[in-house]
């Protein structure tokens, strides 16, 4: 019952971060140019992927810190998954440019919005006092 609830929950998150980055695309790069507004889009999905999770955590049902972190660990392959496929097959990107977003020292903070999802059920479950 947990991995399809955790399945729900990631497909929730899901829309929200393609809503954020339809968001980020079509107004904010605009106004904050292209780095800026990708960071403040990834900071802000970051504010997003920590909401949703403290407000559903307790449904998911884990409630083992195990539990949490294998919730965390299966939505970030999940958004992993995601990001490469859609990348390759759909908008048929390079590696190099897929790989890009995993850049830190050139500003991209992808892999800290990955960090946080892995550990969202754990400090949301915390947060909670569950």
């Amino acid at each position: 019952m947990i991995a399809i609830r955790a399945l729900a929950v990631w497909g929730l998150l899901l829309v929200a971060m393609v809503l954020l980055g339809w968001v980020r695309e079509r107004f904010v790069r605009r106004w904050l140019g292209e780095p800026t507004a990708r960071q403040a889009g990834t900071a802000l999905a970051m504010i997003v992927v920590l909401g949703i999770t403290t407000w559903l955590i307790g449904w998911v049902g884990a409630d083992e810190p195990a539990e949490q972190l294998a919730v965390g660990l299966l939505w970030v392959t999940l958004t992993v998954g995601f990001e490469f496929a859609m990348g390759r097959c759909i908008l048929k990107l390079s590696w190099d440019r897929l790989l890009e977003d995993y850049n830190l020292r050139r500003g991209r903070l992808w892999p800290l919005l990955l960090l946080v999802t892995l550990l969202a059920p754990i400090l949301a479950a915390w947060l909670r006092g569950l």
